[in-house]
């Protein structure tokens, strides 16, 4: 599907988001925050639970708004996550929590691929609270212009090297950014399935560090 955009926006961008489960008062309030501040495309990847959450949770006039993008069953066979069924939120940390973070890449990477009218694509974890939006694309920002991706900056005081929080992330739309996620995702789901369960943050963390190049992400 191609998304209408908002016309006070000069470019064009769309959210995404993953949700797992029935989620609770936190995740409303940052979905509607989502809701109040960005007015185009909302991209979702989930279990039953977590699209009947987002049905529920979005106004009649923004479901045209919304776009299911469906994780293919072989990867959840291959995880041991076939039974998409549960009615609670996977816990941070958990075993199940750490194998769905994977579907971030995925999810990022689908939209990039499907919409290709879309500039840039906005991940968001749903314990974030957005205030407010950049009206213009920030890639065409000089300091960005190298970038394929704006992720936030977490790193600790002292740190010798950046770490970067995977919560918050704009993805440009280009070849490049296919390529890291596509990196990304095989690189997360790869060590999953062999049973050393790694989040998707180190994930992204020690493919920084890895890059010869690091004016691409920041």
């Amino acid at each position: 599907m191609d998304f209408p955009q908002d016309e006070n926006c000069e470019s064009k961008r769309v959210f995404a988001i993953l949700i797992f489960g029935n989620l609770g008062l936190s995740a409303r309030l940052s979905y509607k925050s989502i809701l109040q501040n960005h007015k185009n495309g909302i991209c979702v990847a989930s279990d039953n639970a977590g699209a009947n959450w987002i049905r529920l949770n979005t106004p009649i006039e923004r479901t045209r708004d919304i776009c299911f993008h469906a994780i293919p069953e072989h990867f959840l066979l291959e995880l041991g996550l076939d039974s998409l069924e549960f009615d609670t939120y996977s816990n941070f940390g958990k075993e199940r929590f750490i194998k769905l973070t994977s579907f971030k890449w995925y999810l990022l990477l689908d939209i990039l691929k499907k919409h290709r009218e879309v500039d840039f694509v906005v991940f968001s974890d749903l314990d974030v609270i957005w205030f407010e939006f950049p009206s213009q694309d920030p890639f065409h920002l000089k300091a960005n212009q190298s970038c394929v991706s704006l992720i936030q900056d977490d790193t600790p005081r002292g740190a010798t090297e950046y770490h970067f929080c995977t919560g918050i992330m704009f993805w440009k739309s280009s070849p490049k950014s296919i390529e890291i996620l596509t990196n990304l995702f095989e690189t997360q789901i790869s060590s999953n399935l062999i049973g050393r369960l790694v989040p998707d943050e180190p994930i992204l963390n020690q493919y920084w560090r890895q890059l010869g190049d690091k004016s691409i992400l920041i």
